[in-house]
């Protein structure tokens, strides 16, 4: 096919292929220009965010189509709900956000993050790559510098990084213990 078009002019201008097969069901766009001047890097380089953007928008509705993404979600909300649950707190309600460390992406879809609300006020919390962020701005609890200082993981202000669902557990029985009153 390369060569077909070839002989007809047309120039490979852009390209991006996987490395070891296909990602979501894609394995690499081409773009094919045919023109009778020789385009430029910039041209070349608005080329390939397009491709990026077209894979992206590909990726993204092929997990949307999944069948099995409702599931998936729900039983990654069933696992945090657990999480504040032996934490002995109450998750009253929990609403759906973009995950906000992948952003918009395929993967993100199927990890999304959520703002659970229990006794303690609203509590984001979800996958990043291999840590639970747990961010707790809206709630009154004390700075996550003070009270996790001796964990060694990332910790902020107001969020810190569980490696696991038991880790998680354990840092939000302990910010049910230092709810400011």
């Amino acid at each position: 096919m390369c060569k077909e078009l070839e002989e007809k002019g047309y120039k490979l201008t852009s390209g991006l292929e996987y490395l070891g097969g296909e990602l979501y069901g894609i394995g690499g766009i081409k773009i094919f220009i045919k023109s009778k001047e020789e385009l430029s890097i910039e041209t070349r380089c608005e080329c390939d965010k397009y491709i990026r953007k077209i894979i992206t928008a590909m990726q993204m509705n092929i997990v949307k189509e999944d069948p099995e993404l409702p599931a998936v979600k729900a039983r990654l909300l069933d696992q945090f709900k657990k999480v504040f649950k032996d934490a002995g707190l109450t998750p009253v309600f929990a609403e759906e956000v973009q995950n906000q460390y992948l952003g918009e992406c395929a993967q993100g879809l199927k990890e999304p993050w959520f703002v659970i609300t229990s006794e303690i006020g609203h509590i984001t919390i979800g996958w990043r790559k291999r840590v639970i962020n747990i961010k707790w701005s809206e709630c009154l609890i004390k700075s996550g510098v003070d009270i996790f200082k001796h964990e060694d993981v990332t910790v902020g202000q107001n969020y810190i990084h569980a490696w696991s669902y038991a880790d998680a557990t354990r840092y939000l029985k302990t910010l049910k213990e230092n709810l400011n009153e």
